[in-house]
């Protein structure tokens, strides 16, 4: 069931819309429980029966099926169905000694998401699911620190900049508390499993109090709309990052002066 507009209204106001869709994220989470729920007892009969076969790749098999009865059960939601197919498609990969993380693999997974639902071109979801991945791939590409703290406050902090000239084109609200979504970013990733196995054993309600101060606090909220000729640049300049050092250099200055226009409001 989708939520409520109020509900979604407060997400976009701090800017944690990528947090309540269904997508890469809740994939791995639910992929790493199933996988591990399976490991030991598969173990067994692995050991027993077939140590012939790849115990990690027939694992990874038996993950898959339940993931896609998962997707559908959630009414094949574009953003986890673009998860679910770069994740079929990087276990196939995987196996061939291809690599995974590439805009090669990306564009294929575009192209059999398209293939299976051309509606889906028409979908806002599927298509920030799919730059956000794009966006992902090119920090890989230009950005190595050996640091890792360092390496999980920029990355969130650049994500969080860079995809606000997108965001802003289609949600114009703008809120200075959407800083926060960077640290509640890092945050959900311990908070999310966290609040499965809440629910699981019902000792949930003990934090719904936080929660609802959380989504009932009043915020002072204005409207930014990324102007046109600025979203078309944008765009330009990320693609032409694939393939020149330059281009994503331009594209970075882009990044602060649009995110100086959006929050320096005098």
């Amino acid at each position: 069931m989708p939520i409520s507009k109020e509900l979604r209204d407060i997400c976009t106001n701090y800017g944690i819309n990528h947090l309540i869709a269904l997508s890469g994220f809740h994939l791995v989470v639910l992929s790493f429980i199933i996988y591990w729920i399976f490991y030991y007892p598969y173990s067994f009969f692995h050991q027993k029966y077939f140590p012939y076969r790849n115990k990690k790749y027939d694992l990874l098999i038996i993950t898959i099926f339940l993931l896609f009865f998962y997707l559908l059960l959630t009414g094949i939601v574009p953003s986890l169905l673009r998860a679910f197919v770069m994740f079929c498609l990087g276990i196939f990969l995987l196996r061939s000694n291809i690599k995974i993380f590439s805009f090669e693999t990306l564009f294929f997974t575009f192209l059999i998401v398209i293939a299976l639902f051309p509606k889906y071109l028409f979908s806002l979801g599927f298509w920030f699911s799919i730059m956000a991945v794009f966006y992902i791939f090119l920090y890989i590409k230009y950005f190595t620190f050996k640091n890792k703290i360092f390496h999980l406050i920029f990355f969130n902090s650049w994500m969080f900049l860079i995809f606000n000239p997108i965001v802003h084109f289609y949600f114009p609200a703008t809120s200075y508390v959407q800083f926060l979504s960077i640290i509640i970013t890092i945050f959900f990733t311990i908070f999310y499993p966290f609040e499965i196995v809440a629910h699981i054993f019902d000792f949930a309600i003990y934090f719904d109090e936080y929660i609802r101060y959380f989504l009932e606090y009043k915020m002072y909220v204005y409207e930014v709309k990324t102007p046109f000729y600025f979203f078309i640049i944008f765009i330009i300049f990320s693609f032409l990052s694939i393939f020149y050092k330059k281009g994503f250099y331009i594209l970075n200055v882009l990044m602060i002066l649009f995110n100086l226009f959006l929050y320096l409001r005098f």
